[in-house]
């Protein structure tokens, strides 16, 4: 479970990603789903672990497995050089959320950005076993955006975490150094993060695309 990773570096700077010519490949507004229906029955979601559903009190999405749970977008194949944006909706109780690149289909294989209520993290998922690569102070009201952008390859990929509170993204958080433990994630799909149960954060209007 995610709970209890390590910190294996802690940033506060602010470091921008390269440019890239970012295309949006998929979106979804969660509005189109009927309450209570797994996120898989749109037909464009797949699952790597858990269990995430429509919400029935609003055009959102639960994370409803008291685990990690891991849906990715099946309808187009992605670049490597990729990102996951989307739409914090704050409820109650010790539930995290986020977006997540390059999720693989199988072995709950990924890197993602989330929030725990307290701290904005960049976490390496590999196998089963995370890793806090980056961690950030932060303490949201809901209606922030987190964006994740996952660049380069093996030992070149950077990750960098984006939030916009208002007024359009600004880099919070960067992984410059090589993965940590030499373990990399190329390839894979954008999608959703979310972890413990249904009532903590959920999830709205998310979009990823790759670059080049």
């Amino acid at each position: 479970m995610f709970q209890g990773i390590p910190a294996m570096m802690v940033s506060g700077g602010v470091t921008g990603s390269a440019a890239f010519a970012w295309t949006q490949r998929a979106s979804d507004n969660f509005d189109a789903g009927a309450p209570g229906a797994d996120l898989t029955t749109s037909g464009n979601w797949s699952i790597t672990q858990g269990t995430m559903l429509y919400h029935a009190g609003g055009n959102v999405v639960q994370q409803s497995a008291a685990s990690d749970n891991f849906y990715y977008w099946n309808a187009y194949s992605f670049l490597s050089t990729q990102y996951s944006q989307g739409t914090m909706v704050i409820g109650s109780g010790a539930t995290v959320c986020g977006y997540a690149v390059r999720i693989q289909p199988v072995a709950v294989t990924a890197y993602f950005a989330m929030y725990d209520g307290t701290n904005v993290k960049l976490v390496r998922y590999n196998a089963g076993s995370g890793v806090t690569v980056v961690q950030i102070a932060k303490a949201y009201v809901g209606g922030e955006k987190l964006r994740i952008e996952a660049i380069g390859a093996g030992s070149a990929t950077r990750l960098t975490v984006y939030e916009d509170i208002g007024s359009g993204f600004v880099a919070i958080g960067t992984m410059t150094s090589v993965d940590p433990g030499g373990t990399y994630i190329d390839n894979g799909s954008p999608g959703l993060f979310g972890f413990n149960g249904r009532e903590g954060f959920y999830l709205d209007d998310w979009s990823g695309g790759d670059g080049a």
